[in-house]
């Protein structure tokens, strides 16, 4: 009966009643999965042959390539997120992830990002399916250019180049959004995908411009934050009214030196090419090139000179060279690395050693 409902309703311009009981079909399905997932496993067989994801993603991506109605995206957000979080089995996980619909389909959604609450509950979703990332289940979640192109000139490709990690990048796009929220989860995300133990996802994903979406732009993101901290912001009196400036802007550097520390901490994977070494050597390169030596020691003692010189990297870290050849974009460097106070400079290093 559930599953009848789902299939006769089209994918669009339907009546609000219409709307209305499709969310609440949603609401039953997610408990009978979950149900069945703990209890009784013929009730997810059942929706297996039903092909229930199948429908779920026919609402969330429409065939024509609209968007989809806001209240069906929200409840349906809501309940993937409640039934990826709360199935126990690894073979449900299988079935949820399988044919792409959640993979591809619902993370390349065309949702409406401006509304606040469609976003909280989208970031909501993939970070808790990439809480649910491994080397088994992120097979699903990877594409390599075979895969995604097909024929022998795509699998001579390496899948450096000719790959794809929706999850990675959906999280990713997000990583400097306004809401710290938002930022919050698509670091997450983006350490979730990162810490998959699988050669060729993070052969991939260290890959220049995999690998320039994330830890260089959280580095970056750091340089500006510390440039933004003034002295008189960082000195403001408690009821000043730069205070809560600095307090938000203190909070953003723990969470960005963080974010950069936690990459640092990921297992290693043997990797080869411009991509081997290990992800404490590249975080050490990025945090030098991208942060320490302009903006840090810049700022204390101007005269990047005496912190590196061209063609002497004995100060550097051994991968600084390949560290600046990751990054995808350089247009903020034309201007110079930001620079701040002395003082704020070696606050910055404080926070930078703890």
């Amino acid at each position: 009966r559930l599953t009848d409902v789902l299939r006769v309703t089209p994918a669009s311009g339907f009546s609000r009643h219409t709307a209305s009981q499709v969310v609440e079909t949603f609401r039953e399905i997610a408990e009978l999965m979950i149900y069945g997932d703990q209890h009784d496993p013929s009730f997810f067989d059942a929706f297996i042959e039903q092909r229930v994801m199948a429908h779920f993603t026919k609402f969330i991506s429409p065939p024509d390539g609209g968007r989809p109605d806001r209240d069906i995206a929200l409840q349906l957000l809501q309940t993937l997120a409640i039934v990826v979080q709360n199935v126990r089995e690894e073979t449900s996980l299988f079935f949820l992830f399988s044919e792409g619909h959640v993979p591809r389909r619902l993370v390349e959604a065309n949702l409406d990002f401006d509304d606040e609450e469609v976003l909280g509950r989208y970031v909501s979703l993939l970070k808790t399916t990439s809480m649910r990332l491994n080397a088994r289940t992120v097979q699903m979640f990877f594409f390599t250019g075979t895969e995604t192109r097909g024929g022998k000139a795509a699998g001579e490709q390496s899948d450096a180049v000719a790959a794809a990690f929706p999850l990675f990048a959906a999280g990713a796009r997000f990583l400097s959004h306004h809401e710290s929220m938002v930022r919050a989860a698509s670091r997450t995300i983006t350490l979730n995908c990162l810490a998959v133990t699988d050669a060729r996802v993070r052969q991939f994903l260290c890959s220049p411009k995999p690998w320039g979406k994330c830890v260089p732009r959280a580095v970056e993101a750091a340089g500006a934050t510390v440039a933004a901290l003034t002295e008189a912001t960082l000195f403001a009196e408690p009821d000043a009214p730069g205070a809560r400036e600095r307090a938000n802007l203190v909070a953003e550097l723990g969470d960005l030196l963080s974010f950069v520390d936690d990459a640092a901490g990921l297992p290693d994977v043997q990797l080869s090419g411009e991509a081997a070494g290990s992800l404490a050597e590249r975080v050490e390169a990025e945090l030098w090139s991208g942060i320490v030596a302009p903006t840090l020691l810049g700022s204390i003692a101007p005269g990047p000179e005496r912190f590196s010189t061209p063609g002497d990297d004995s100060r550097a870290p051994r991968s600084l060279a390949d560290s600046r050849d990751s990054r995808d974009s350089r247009d903020s460097r034309d201007a110079g690395p930001p620079q701040t106070s002395p003082v704020t400079a070696l606050f910055a290093v404080s926070r930078l050693a703890v």
